[in-house]
Formats: C-alpha cells, structure tokens, sequence
C-alpha cells in the first residue's frame, strides 16, 4: 500500500508521539519532510540519529561521544573503581564472551590504553573485544595502533555497514564533497588537533569545508578554538592521503614548516616578559611540533630546525620537559652527525642538548657536546670570547656547572 504525503501529514496532525529516526544521514535530501511533519503535527516530536547535520530551523543538535573511559592512568589498586566506566564495562563482557577465563584487573593497563585508542566508541570497543580469543590486550592494542583494518568482526550475522571500522568510514566518505574528499585527508598530518589557521596554511582548507567536516561528524570543534580528528579517523585519512599523488610529501612539508615556524615566532617572547603567554601557546601544539621536527630531521630541513631550536629547548626548560628535549635533539645530532655536519645549526644543537644532559644529571655527555658546540663555534665567529647563558632568563648562572656553553653572538 503507497502512502502519500498528504495521508501522512493529515495522520501526524492530532498526534502525541515521539517518531525516531535512525541512519537519516542516507536521506537528508528529504529533510524538508520533517519540518512539514513537525508544522502539520505540532504534538510530535523527532528524534533523529544522523552523521551529518539537517540543517534546518527546528533542529537541536547533540553531539554524542564515546562510553566514558579513564583519561589517567590510575594504580593497580583502583580497578573496583576502574570498572564503573562503562567503556570498561562494555569491552569486558565483550571479551569474557569469547574468553571465559579473561583477568581483566591483570591485563588493566592494555585494556584502558584500548578504549582511549578507540574514544570509547562501543563498535570499536566490540571489533577490538572480538579478537580477545586469540589476543591479549597488549596485542590488540598494538594492532589498532598499527592497522584500521584491524578492526573488523569475524561475526557471520553482523550487517555489512558495521562489520569493520572502516565500512563505518567509508560510508561518511561517501557523504562528502570532492572538495572535502581533497581537503579531509590532509588534516591527518596533524596530532593532538590543530587551530583554524593552521589548517588554512597547511591544507589550504576554508571555514566552510571545515565546518562541513565538523556537520558530518569527521571534526570535531572545542570550545577552546581547536579541531580534533578521532585517531582512528585520522588513521583513516592517512590511508586516503597516501593515495593522492604529490599531496603526502607537500603536506607533511607544509606541516613541518608551520609548526617549526610557530616556534621561531616565540623565540622573542620565550628569551622576554611573555614567556609564559608564549609557553601556553607552545604546549597543546606539543604533539604537533614533535611530528614536525621528526619529519625536518628525516628530510634533513637544517634551516628550519635551526630556526626552532633555541624556542624549543628554553619551553622544555620552562616546563621541566628535559627528556623529551633531549630526545628531540639526540635524534636531530644522529642525523646531522651521519652527515658530518659542521655548521652554526649543529653548535647550537649540541649547545642546547648540554644543558639538557645538566639537568638530567648526565655530566660527562653534558661535557663532550658543549666542548663539541664551542669547537664549532670557534670555526664561525672571528672571535673565540663565549658566555655562559642560563637557558631561561634570569636564572643565576651561577647555579650551573662551569660549562662553556653558547656563543657570545651569533655568526652571520
């Protein structure tokens, strides 16, 4: 029997209902007809599952997240509490499924690192919870780090749109523009979000393109002003990128030179009165800036590393961040080392990673690289004269070991 619009309408109109409405991204060019509905039956309400907006006047949108999950890492003793969040409680009964002997307290650490990989997302958490016959949580964890495609049910009964992550994605691919098929994959060269300049100088991506990706549900917007890509999104979109031609190698090109330039533009600021305006801008681009120097030293991008350096080191000691600086310049030195590199960059290089083995208590390597740095130095300026400098402004040089560190001005 064949309804018309009409009989539905005159229906609806002296109803009191709640009509829901699953999976209406597949019909939002007849979005329309839920306003009709909503005038002609002004007792019914819609409650409408989407992935993309409707944008229409009489919509209220909710944004649903993930089944909470623990953001911290809590000690072995808090597993009663542990086991209240409901990510925790979903991926457990899941597992017990098909392990009935599964320990989750014994295996807690792997199993909370799972639900913060996945967000919480309850089919995730079921993919992933599927393979506990065979896997333990470390191993699952490792393999969603490592491969989407991991996440895909071996279930006969499981209808094909929720039979892996990526059939999810595939589908909200489908609902974008080319425009937004161009743009989207780029932004996975970001870690730990990006704010709306960046991704206007990276990927040359509008407003409007990502408030369309935010209206699909493949961004998500913070009220701080920053966009946040789901890391098994971003996963995806990194598998999208490798596939146009050119666009891999010029983004991450494009990325490396605007966080390392971000830094360049608070050297002032970080040797002044605004470093800790400076440093607040620093730190929710860590991750951001940490992908960027790995990608500089990889393609040996000297300039812009140099650039950064000096910014870079004086937040990690504003912020007691000494190990991770002295990661990121062990990493830049082996790389210039390889090359035999004996230019200004590699001095302060080495300069820059002396203070940081002082504040590690690694005296002897703190020795060899400011002996190395000054050497260096030596070879670039017309005079020998070299100062101790403090590596955040006034802090008493006195309180650091007599090492000869930085140059007294820098060469041309």
């Amino acid at each position: 029997m064949v309804i018309t619009l009409a009989q539905l309408l005159n229906h609806l109109a002296d109803k009191k209902l709640l009509l829901l409405l699953d999976n209406f991204e597949q019909l939002t060019a007849a979005a329309d007809l839920l306003s009709q509905i909503l005038s002609h039956g002004p007792a019914v309400r819609l409650l409408v599952t989407s992935r993309a907006a409707l944008h229409l006047q009489e919509e209220w949108l909710f944004t649903l997240s993930g089944l909470p999950f623990p953001a911290d890492d809590p000690a072995p003793s808090a597993w009663p509490e542990l086991a209240e969040f409901e990510a925790v409680q979903l991926f457990v009964e899941r597992v017990s499924r098909v392990r009935p002997s599964f320990e989750a307290a014994a295996e807690q650490a792997h199993l909370l690192h799972i639900c913060r990989l996945v967000e919480g997302i309850p089919l995730a958490l079921e993919l992933a919870a599927a393979w506990g016959r065979s896997l333990d949580c470390a191993a699952i964890a490792a393999e969603i780090e490592r491969n989407l495609a991991f996440l895909t049910s071996p279930l006969r009964n499981v209808a094909d749109r929720h039979r892996s992550m990526r059939a999810v994605f595939e589908h909200s691919w489908t609902l974008l523009t080319p425009d937004e098929q161009a743009i989207f994959p780029q932004l996975a060269v970001f870690r730990g979000g990006f704010r709306r300049e960046a991704a206007e100088l990276v990927t040359g991506a509008t407003l409007l393109q990502l408030t369309a990706l935010v209206d699909k549900s493949l961004l998500r917007w913070e009220i701080n002003g920053r966009y946040q890509v789901h890391e098994l999104l971003r996963q995806y979109a990194a598998e999208k990128l490798d596939q146009l031609p050119e666009k891999p190698g010029q983004t991450h090109a494009a990325h490396a030179g605007y966080y390392l330039d971000f830094l360049h533009r608070r050297s002032q600021p970080m040797l002044g009165n605004g470093q800790l305006e400076a440093a607040a801008e620093i730190m929710p681009e860590m991750e951001n800036i940490r992908t960027a120097w790995q990608w500089a030293v990889q393609h040996q991008q000297w300039a812009a590393l140099d650039q950064a350096i000096e910014p870079l080191a004086m937040f990690c000691h504003l912020k007691s961040r000494y190990r991770e600086a002295a990661n990121l310049l062990e990493m830049a030195l082996a790389a210039a080392s390889a090359l035999q590199l004996q230019q200004p960059v590699m001095a302060r290089l080495l300069s820059e990673m002396g203070w940081m083995a002082i504040r590690l208590g690694r005296f002897d390597r703190a020795a060899q690289v400011l002996n190395q740095s000054q050497a260096i130095h030596q070879q670039y300026t017309t005079s020998s004269r070299c100062r101790v400098r403090p590596p955040i402004r006034g802090w008493a040089s006195a309180r650091w070991p007599p090492f000869v560190a930085i140059m007294s001005r820098q060469p041309n």
